[in-house]
């Protein structure tokens, strides 16, 4: 699952975040190669020019290529959406957003696929949509914002499920869904989870959309016992200047499972016994800060920061170990990474804003 760090849902209190140098145990299996920084110096530097590793193992976009998980590609064709939003993969299909970069208004379209690149049909999103993609762990279902709704994407199924947003603010909002979780949306077995930066909701098959009163920003869910666990903003504390944030797991019946206020929290690994971290306060350049978090209890298992005038602007679970993340610095240059939970460090792609990790 991708994990965004920018731009965020709301504009957050600028700050910074002052990482403790926790030592960590070495692991015994280093992958050829790759980096292997002291742990004993503190937060393992995250360095743009770290020894070569393997492609991503994930769906990605380099400009009108899209490359698959096996080493694969096709090329877009040329009919005028020139700008790639966001790629996932769904069973054996990719769906794709994009742009068409010559018009002054937003008007994303989503384009579904095979894994040859024949398109096999598109639709229109409207200019409400953010045109990002999310996906579930199993990358069976891929939800989007479609004009007022939530459109879900089974993998198989010829016929989509569109789920009614909840009414929107008089003043305005702006929506992101946050996650998908079930077994199918077409049986009426599905939960998809959004946000406005001050509220969440769940919206499911044949239900209202239920009010969420944590958290207040959602960023992913994952199934646990048949009562999901939210990830996110859980409390914000106004009363004091900076304002103090607490980010981790609520359940869906509110209960705290745990929170703190040392790091952000972007996403779950894949099986759930991670949670990946970043800076507790966030601003448009990125985060100074990556870190793999125990989901039960939320503390740090290995940490890392960028080297010296690079940010994390973007993530991607590759799988239950590794993360790819993508650092950028002033001169706009974009260097995908590979770190991993044992501190390893690999360099996987320099090139430019075109190239956008899979959902």
């Amino acid at each position: 699952m991708r994990a965004r760090l920018v731009p965020t849902l709301v504009a957050l209190t600028l700050g910074t975040l002052a990482v403790g140098g926790t030592t960590l145990g070495a692991s015994a299996d280093v992958a050829p190669g790759a980096s292997t920084p002291s742990y004993d110096a503190g937060p393992i530097t995250i360095d743009p020019d770290a020894p070569q590793g393997a492609a991503p193992g994930i769906v990605w976009a380099d400009g009108t290529t899209i490359h698959l998980e096996d080493g694969t590609s096709f090329v877009l064709p040329d009919d005028g959406f020139d700008t790639v939003i966001d790629v996932a993969a769904i069973g054996d299909r990719v769906a794709v957003t994009r742009h068409d970069s010559s018009v002054a208004a937003w008007a994303p379209r989503l384009s579904i696929f095979d894994r040859s690149g024949t398109q096999l049909g598109w639709t229109g999103l409207g200019r409400a949509s953010d045109g990002n993609l999310v996906a579930d762990d199993a990358h069976e279902r891929v939800a989007v914002l479609q004009r007022g709704q939530v459109a879900v994407i089974e993998a198989g199924r010829p016929t989509w499920t569109r789920l009614d947003l909840p009414a929107a603010d008089p003043v305005g909002d702006t929506r992101r869904i946050g996650a998908v979780t079930g077994t199918s949306c077409a049986e009426g077995d599905c939960r998809v989870y959004v946000s406005n930066g001050d509220v969440s909701h769940r919206l499911s098959p044949g239900q209202a959309p239920r009010w969420m009163w944590t958290p207040q920003i959602l960023v992913d869910a994952r199934e646990t016992a048949g009562n999901d666990q939210l990830l996110g903003l859980v409390y914000r504390d106004e009363e004091v200047e900076p304002e103090k944030l607490w980010w981790g797991i609520t359940d869906e019946d509110n209960a705290d499972v745990w929170g703190q206020q040392d790091y952000g929290v972007l996403s779950f690994s894949p099986d759930g016994s991670l949670v990946l971290g970043d800076d507790a306060y966030r601003d448009g350049a990125g985060s100074g800060t990556l870190a793999f978090l125990d989901s039960a209890t939320g503390e740090p298992v290995t940490e890392f920061e960028p080297a010296d005038g690079w940010w994390v602007a973007d993530t991607a679970w590759e799988d239950d170990d590794h993360v790819l993340a993508q650092l950028t610095d002033a001169a706009d240059t974009l260097v995908t990474v590979r770190v991993g939970t044992d501190g390893t460090v690999e360099h996987v792609h320099t090139g430019s804003w075109e190239v956008i990790l899979g959902s």
